[in-house]
């Protein structure tokens, strides 16, 4: 059986040499060119997805006109009704 308390050592090793480079490493503060597009990219997307997809979606357009757009109008008005009482 092996002791419960054992002394670990460590391992000795020999740390590398700085190597005097002749490039300078990039400046912390530098953005890729690219950066800047995406994240205007990403904000349209985000735009089309939270303001234009839900009325896109919201328009019955598959839907017989007579049939079924008087019932989803009074169920849209009673769902708003309900949500505001609470």
């Amino acid at each position: 059986m092996s002791e419960p308390y054992q002394r670990v050592e460590p391992t000795p090793f020999s740390a590398p040499q700085a190597e005097d480079s002749a490039t300078p490493p990039p400046a912390a503060s530098h953005r890729p060119p690219w950066l800047l597009p995406a994240f205007a990219l990403l904000a349209v997307l985000a735009i089309i997805v939270l303001f234009l997809l839900p009325r896109w979606v919201d328009r019955d357009e598959d839907a017989p006109p007579a049939a079924s757009a008087a019932p989803a109008k009074k169920a849209k008005k009673a769902k708003k009704k309900a949500l505001f009482k609470k």
